[in-house]
């Protein structure tokens, strides 16, 4: 019999059920007519996702009221083809779900083998397969999965027409749909129909066997139906788009007429703004007078010089005269600076005024724009002027020139001069001078460098000529009198740093410990938080419990548990509730710590003594807390959801113990000091306790509030609070009251916490914790860690003891070489056996400006080294130059295989043309077998562009380790904006003219709001550049890597005004400090900076557009710590896992 589709009218039904997936829409008809067809016992559907497809099958089951059970198999956290997502999408569709499917229908949240379990063999008829789709996967899923199917059983297999990225569906369908009657659609990125029992149903092998006519008119009917849904989804969509647009149309009307109105009073303001350029017009004349003075004091000059010009006719004469002119040439020239300065002052003064009319003009719309051109055109006068005073400058020049023709004169006489200086009178004169000024200027007093400077500027005067003598007077002065005194004082603050900075180990405490656990009842959580205690403790400490009011249970477990472990117990018969409990213990207690610890916690191991060593890390410490799930400020990784603690539930993989260890791991042990601790585990010292006494029992009698009111008292007394950011104790939330009593005494305790301290203590405290920059750091990093051990973990099953060798040929400390090291650390921890390769003459340099590398690193003679199959599984170029190293390896199956780590398209570091240019363009093409790799997009679409072959894009990466928020130096209310830039004279593509003078332009407008560093070169490096060093700046010189980051905390905003960056290295790590950043256009930094959401990108080659960025980041206080936030959580996505696991990906996945 043939098969007719009206024969299953359910086909033409309207699916229920259609989300933003939709990729299985077109196939919603076919779901409806196999299932009439096959009428199946069990269904059951692997990868659900949404539910789309899905419940298009419960919906068949449901109308045709066939006593059928469905499953839904999925762990619902996504894979690398759906992409990864949170609970929320099956949150979603278990609400829909439940209200109309529960009856016959559940969904199983495991992984697709734990679920097997759930199926007895030969029990499932019809299976649909939609999980991963590489080929492994899928072959995997339905190998596990056949001997559950029926002697009816029929396999839906999707995506069988998707021949992109990794999918291989469309491989393993070619393969087994050889073996068993099947049918094929090609629509909807493909549907196969297999049909896998030996009994299948006549209908079904009908449709299967169907003839080619009939199999097109089929295809034609189930693509046009398909459409029909997918058109018709489409078409909702865009009608509710439509109704959005048309609201936005009217809000858009009503916001243009309240823009018109404003317009009108902007008009007015204007007007007003116009009547103040007038007045500044007035003031340039006024300058113009000013220029006309000096004009007269240059006269005077040329008056002195024909004064001179008569002493010349002696030659002692001439001598004396000329030493006094000189004399009086420097009186001239320090009066004309100071001129300069005066007018400078003005102008900036001018200018200040004008930055804070461009901050209004900004705020006023687009016709204040044009008075901004106004502005600018007076700015323009303004530098016209600044050219008349360059043109004085030239007539300067001039006089010099003159003066010159008068040395000419003396340099006739400088023979005689020469025989006089051979004389021995001469020189027993020179004797008794030189021992005359040594006694009465000595060396290094600001006196002795004034003597020095004056008497070796008059001998370039004479020797060298005006020009020299004026150049290098300019560099001295400024050597003599630093612009700001704070320079080389703040240079001190990577001491600060490196006083802070704590070892991995951790210390073992031996001072007196009582620790004090308060019971309530929830006889669960108590017996697992003392069973904690006990496993995870070290001594010295001793145990006071108080039990406070429990039930017979609890008061039985509490007796046994006392004599067994020799605890002290004390019981109170009617509850009195937590501050009564807790004072009881405290006054019973004598030791120099007391811990007090909720009976509803679990702590893990080496908790007391990393806690310890917070407390002991400063004398004013007083009370220190951990990190947990939930306790407020101290919550990781989010503090709140829905507006509500969040509770932040570890996945299922990590036991709490394993998470105790992953936190102590990525510690950087910083202590951040916050004023408020949450009482769930308290570490209090006992000089506090001696000082500011117990808990307040007469406001806090019931327990809540009561460790807010003491943190206050504590920061009150000039007490620090501390978070041991390396200790994490779990916390389950007490069950002691009701969520109605729990509410109660809440509210009465925020209502006695005010009266007491007022609101300005609480509402201040509360800011800081909720946006101390370090916690924020922290949670960031918390969020990752369970991803960067996920990807460590996965990397372990797929890679362990694979062999990788590094070809890294370089010497000076560099942000290529810093990106290959850390990612080779992580892949250490991967498993993976990492060395690098250098020359061994580099190596003592190396090593110095690369210390305490923990990865194994071989030293060559030369470039012909030995790496072949039995050595090394991979091997990988760095740079160019290291490319040639490849040549001598000896490959045996392919292995090792050969790599070039790309992080630039390095012939642009060479003159066109040039060997290096021509050695640096063939290293891509080099080996036909090389597997490219870059850092970003960009990157590797110029290489295609340029060179032709395509590279393999493996993703920035930063150590987030290393760079993060951290305790800054000399913090106050009124701190000055850190701007930093990296300056490399060296590279012509860093602009490092074009950012000094941009941050000289900064330096001068605002003066004491701002700070200025520069770093990355030598000070003969920055001197080279030969700019205006007229400006306060700090150098801070080439750091290392320790150093870097911790300079990377202090900076507010980091400026990066290259032409372009392959990825920006730098820019990211200072995002991962927290620090806003501006970045080019150009370059793959975009892949990390979004444009006005945590950064902002220009175009560099605009220096209008750098300034107008930066001053808009200085202005715009609010931007600035926005976008900051913003980067310092999305930089912490770009750990060295995972572009570690993505190089091994592309390295291994051949072969693997």
């Amino acid at each position: 019999m043939l098969f007719n589709p009206l024969n299953y009218p359910s086909c033409f039904s309207k699916p229920d059920r259609l989300t933003d997936i939709t990729s299985w829409h077109e196939h919603i008809p076919f779901a409806f007519t196999i299932v009439q067809m096959l009428k199946p016992k069990i269904f059951v559907e692997l990868g659900t996702h949404k539910g789309d497809s899905y419940c298009a099958f419960c919906q068949v089951v449901s109308t045709l009221g066939l006593d059928t059970a469905c499953y839904a198999v999925d762990t619902w956290e996504g894979d690398e083809h759906a992409g990864f997502y949170g609970s929320e999408i099956l949150e979603e569709l278990k609400t829909y779900h439940d209200s109309i499917y529960k009856g016959f229908s559940q969904l199983i949240q495991s992984r697709f083998e734990e679920a097997l379990d759930h199926f007895s063999d030969g029990s499932i008829d019809l299976i649909h397969i939609d999980g991963c789709h590489t080929y492994d996967a899928v072959k995997h899923d339905y190998e596990a999965w056949l001997p559950k199917m029926s002697q009816r059983g029929v396999v839906l297999l999707h995506d069988i027409n998707v021949h992109e990225k990794n999918f291989g569906v469309w491989k393993f369908w070619e393969e087994i749909s050889k073996h068993y009657p099947s049918f094929e659609f090609k629509h909807g990125y493909g549907l196969g129909v297999l049909a896998v029992g030996v009994d299948v149903p006549g209908e079904v092998l009908n449709f299967l066997n169907m003839e080619e006519q009939e199999i097109v008119a089929t295809t034609k009917l189930y693509s046009y139906l398909g459409d029909k849904i997918a058109l018709g989804h489409q078409l909702q969509a865009r009608g509710a788009q439509i109704n959005e647009l048309n609201s936005a149309i009217q809000a858009r009307d009503t916001q243009i007429n309240e823009l018109n109105s404003a317009i009108q009073t902007r008009d007015t303001q204007i007007d007003e703004l116009n009547g103040a350029i007038q007045a500044r017009d007035t003031q340039i004349d006024e300058l113009n007078g000013a220029i006309q003075a000096r004009d007269t004091q240059i006269d005077e000059l040329n008056g002195a010089i024909q004064a001179r010009d008569a002493q010349i006719d002696e030659l002692n004469s001439a001598i004396q005269a000329r030493d006094t002119q000189i004399d009086e040439l420097n009186s001239v020239i320090q009066a004309r600076g100071t001129q300069i300065d005066e007018l400078n002052g003005a102008i900036q003064a001018r200018d200040a005024q004008i930055n804070e009319l461009n901050g209004a003009i900004q705020a006023r719309g687009t016709q204040i724009d044009e008075l901004n051109g106004a502005i600018q055109a007076r700015d323009t006068q303004i530098d016209e002027l600044n050219g008349a005073i360059q043109a004085r400058g030239t007539q300067i020049d001039e006089l010099n020139g003159a003066i010159q023709a008068r040395d000419t004169q003396i340099d006739e006489l400088n023979s005689t001069l020469q025989a006089m200086q051979q004389s021995i009178i001469w020189r027993l004169l020179m004797k008794f001078h030189n021992g005359f000024v040594e006694r009465l200027l000595p060396m290094s007093t600001k006196r002795r460098k004034l003597y020095d400077f004056g008497l070796n500027r008059g001998r370039t005067l004479v020797n060298e000529g005006p020009g020299s003598f004026l150049g290098k007077s300019r560099h001295e002065i400024n050597d003599i009198e630093p612009i700001s005194s704070e320079i080389e004082n703040d240079l001190n603050f990577l001491d600060f740093y490196k006083n802070r900075e704590k070892g991995d180990s951790v210390q073992k405490h031996d001072n007196t410990v009582d620790i004090i656990i308060c019971v309530h009842n929830a006889f669960d959580d108590v017996k697992k938080c003392l069973e904690s205690v006990i496993k995870y403790t070290a001594v010295p400490y001793s145990l006071l419990l108080v039990d406070d009011g429990s039930d017979a249970q609890t008061m039985s477990y509490l007796e046994d548990f006392a004599k067994t472990y020799g605890a002290k117990l004390v019981r109170n018969e009617i509850a009195k509730g937590y501050t009564f409990a807790s004072n009881q213990a405290l006054r019973l207690s004598i030791a120099d710590y007391v811990v007090l610890l909720n009976s509803d916690t679990v702590v893990t191991p080496e908790w007391l003594d990393r806690m310890m060593e917070c407390a002991e890390s400063d004398e004013r410490t007083g009370i220190v807390g951990p990190l947990s799930n939930t306790a407020s400020w101290q919550s990781v990784p989010e503090i709140e959801v829905s507006g509500d603690w969040a509770q932040n539930d570890l996945p299922s993989e990590i036991s709490i113990e394993k998470m105790g260890g992953l936190i102590a791991k990525y510690s950087a042990r910083l202590y951040p000091e916050i004023p408020f601790l949450n009482g769930f585990c308290l570490l209090i010292k006992r000089d506090l306790i001696n000082d500011i006494g117990y808990f307040d029992e007469e406001l806090f009698g019931k327990g809540y509030g009561e460790e807010n009111d003491y943190c206050i008292r504590a920061c009150k007394s000039q007490w620090n609070l501390r978070v041991a950011d390396d200790v994490y104790i779990y916390h389950a939330q007490s069950r002691s009251y009701s969520n109605e009593k729990r509410k109660e005494l809440c509210k009465r305790a925020d209502d006695a916490l005010l009266s007491k301290h007022g609101k300005y203590p609480i509402s201040a405290g509360v800011l800081d914790c909720r946006y101390d920059r370090i916690l924020e750091g922290i949670r960031a990093r918390t969020k990752e860690l369970f991803i960067r051990q996920e990807l460590i973990n996965t990397g372990k099953k797929r890679w362990e003891g694979k062999r990788i060798l590094f070809i890294l040929p370089v010497i000076d400390p560099g942000g290529g070489a810093y990106v290959v090291i850390q990612e080779s650390m992580a892949m250490l921890d991967i498993g993976i056996d990492v060395r690098l390769l250098n020359l061994k003459a580099h190596k003592e340099k190396f090593e110095n400006n690369y210390p305490d590398l923990k990865i194994p690193i071989i030293y060559s003679q030369s470039m012909n080294i030995d790496i072949d199959n039995e050595k090394f599984d991979a091997a990988i170029a760095t740079i160019n130059t290291s490319v040639d190293w490849l040549e001598s390896i000896t490959q045996k199956g392919g292995k090792p295989v050969r790599g070039y780590y790309i992080q630039d398209f390095e012939p642009y570091f060479y003159q066109e043309g040039s060997i290096e240019f021509k050695i640096a363009w063939k290293s891509y093409t080099k080996f036909p077998d090389i597997i490219r790799i870059t850092k970003t997009k960009w990157n590797a679409e110029l290489v295609k562009d340029e060179i032709g072959v395509n590279c393999q894009v493996v993703g920035p990466s930063v150590d987030i380790d290393l760079f993060r928020p951290r305790p800054r130096n000399k913090y106050t209310p009124n701190r000055p904006i850190y701007i930093g830039a990296m300056v490399r004279p060296s590279s012509p593509r860093r602009g490092s003219l074009q950012s000094i003078n941009l941050l000289r332009n900064i330096a001068v407008q605002y003066k004491g709001r701002v700070k200025i560093i520069i770093f990355g070169c030598t000070r003969n490096e920055l001197n080279s550049l030969n700019f205006l060093n007229d400006f306060a700046y700090h150098h801070m010189d080439v750091l290392y890597r320790k150093g870097l980051a911790f300079l990377m905390n202090e900076l507010d905003i980091f400026v990066d005004f290259s032409s372009y960056q392959a990825m920006g290295l730098t820019a990211l790590e200072a995002m991962a400090c927290g620090a806003t950043v501006i970045v080019p256009q150009t370059g793959g930094s975009k892949e990390f900076v979004t444009h006005e959401l945590n950064g902002l990108v220009v175009d560099t080659l605009s220096e209008n557009a750098c300034l107008k960025a930066l001053n808009r980041l200085i202005v715009d206080d609010e931007l600035r710590i926005k976008l900051g936030k913003q980067a310092l959580r999305d930089a912490c996505r770009f750990s060295p896992e995972r572009a570690a696991y993505n190089t091994l990906m592309v390295l291994f996945n051949r072969t693997n």
